[in-house]
């Protein structure tokens, strides 16, 4: 028996079972130890070579953006070299988003703190604090300082820098929202069924080991627009910019952002015929032209005209900070026109018939007076048009940027001062027609005494009517050619 005081463990009588070595129970436990050792290096080396790519890498990449470069469009002159358009550089005061915003963000005012301070004084409360106020006072005395220098309200400043902030919360508002009910449908697909016993709960865990974890979740949403600055005071003087340049410590945030408008220095002289440029529609056709002829010369002569804008590349870092500019494409000009119009001629037959067609003092009889007149005049020589004039025409710098007002007062003008009349206004072809009577007698088609009939009109009352029938109701009555021509 085994249980005896003497037995011998080595004795014939041991009972052994099949296989069992106990040499091998060693081996068995390390190669278990080794194969889970495996296991979790090649889940590191994956987590180290493939996930790090998609979390790590992104993580670290530079944001990079394009920011166009303002080109200058051509001018419109005279034969006498007198400027008829161009463009007049303007400057725009933008602000940082996170200075304009109120009240300031807890993330970014952090930060700002921390780069005012030594790392060995991060930890100190007491510094924190004090550089915390100075900036919450300085964001204050912004708005003082932009309405100080540019001449206008602080109570218009903070409107504008209000409008921004509502229009750009509004929007992260609406891009939370949409990940709140993305996050919610991930939770419930990851939730355990257990209605479906056994299978519901292992398909949970194998989609719990095999997805990674959305470690940023519940991280706040950042907006490109909330990096960014945004235009709040336009076209201020070049003193203006130059103090804000200048003294970047009482304007923090603050960027200058040089831009064109187009200016005709004359206002209305020969208005029809430079035409107006106004900026470029989304489905322009030319390579993206920051403005665009509607009418005119502006529109005829656009592709010389147009200047083709620059482009330079910013790279970003993670807090929006530029670490690098690169010029991508260097701006080009455009190039100047210049027209055969003789700019004092011009301005003189435009006064003179201003003068034709505004009633003077005492005239009873405002039927005679007529409601608009054109006035051309040609070089024989060189067949050059010296003088477009026409009268009623609208001032073009009214016309790029009307007021409501203005706009309803230009198009509920009799007159139609909008109206090209040297272009497109249809009348009778008066002394050009000579040419035609002068052949007919050439070839002997008609007699110089003959009698015809003027009754004011050709076919109908309404249309092709001659001034004497328009304004006193009867046509010329008999006449010979001889007496026509006069």
């Amino acid at each position: 028996m085994h249980n005896q005081p003497f037995s011998d463990i080595h004795g014939e009588n041991e009972r052994s079972f099949p296989g069992d070595n106990p040499r091998r129970r060693p081996w068995l436990l390390g190669l278990a130890i080794v194969a889970v050792l495996v296991g979790i290096g090649l889940r590191v080396a994956y987590m180290q070579a493939i996930v790090a790519e998609l979390y790590l890498v992104p993580w670290q990449e530079q944001i990079v953006e394009e920011e166009p470069i303002p080109c200058r469009n051509g001018r419109i002159l005279s034969r006498d070299g007198v400027v008829l358009a161009q463009d007049e550089s303007r400057y725009d005061l933008s602000v940082d988003y996170r200075w304009l915003q109120s009240p300031p963000d807890p993330v970014w005012l952090k930060r700002q703190v921390s780069q005012q301070l030594p790392v060995s004084l991060r930890r100190d409360p007491e510094r924190r604090s004090a550089i915390e106020q100075g900036l919450r006072h300085q964001q204050s005395e912004l708005v003082q300082n932009l309405a100080t220098v540019t001449g206008n309200s602080p109570a218009k400043i903070r409107s504008k820098m209000a409008a921004i902030q509502k229009r750009i919360e509004t929007m992260l508002a609406s891009v939370e929202r949409k990940q709140a009910a993305r996050n919610e449908t991930r939770q419930k697909s990851v939730s355990a069924d257990w209605s479906t016993g056994l299978s519901g709960i292992w398909k949970t865990v194998v989609q719990e080991l095999t997805t990674a974890p959305d470690r940023y979740a519940d991280d706040p949403i950042i907006l490109k627009e909330e990096l960014q600055d945004h235009l709040v005071v336009q076209n201020v003087s070049l003193k203006t910019a130059a103090a804000i340049q200048s003294q970047p410590s009482r304007f923090p945030g603050v960027h200058v952002r040089a831009a064109s408008n187009r200016s005709y220095p004359h206002a209305s002289v020969a208005a029809h015929v430079i035409g107006l440029r106004k900026p470029a529609s989304p489905d322009s056709s030319d390579s993206f032209p920051p403005t665009e002829g509607q009418s005119g010369v502006e529109r005829v002569q656009n592709k010389m005209l147009a200047g083709i804008p620059g482009m330079k590349q910013l790279e970003r870092g993670r807090h929006a900070a530029i670490q690098k500019e690169t010029e991508i494409r260097p701006p080009v000009d455009g190039k100047d026109v210049v027209l055969t119009l003789d700019f004092h001629l011009q301005q003189l037959a435009e006064e003179l018939l201003d003068e034709t067609t505004q009633p003077s003092r005492g005239t009873s009889d405002l039927e005679t007076i007529p409601e608009g007149a054109t006035l051309v005049a040609m070089d024989i020589w060189t067949g050059d048009l010296l003088v477009l004039a026409c009268t009623p025409r609208p001032s073009l710098n009214i016309l790029a940027q009307p007021t409501q007002e203005q706009w309803a007062e230009l198009q509920a003008n009799s007159r139609h001062p909008l109206f090209p009349r040297i272009t497109q206004l249809a009348v009778a072809p008066g002394a050009l027609f000579k040419v035609i009577t002068a052949a007919a007698l050439q070839e002997k088609k008609t007699d110089p005494v003959e009698t015809l009939t003027c009754r004011g009109f050709l076919d109908s009352p309404d249309q092709y009517r001659c001034p004497i029938f328009k304004y006193h109701g009867m046509g010329h009555g008999a006449m010979t050619l001889e007496e026509a021509s006069q």
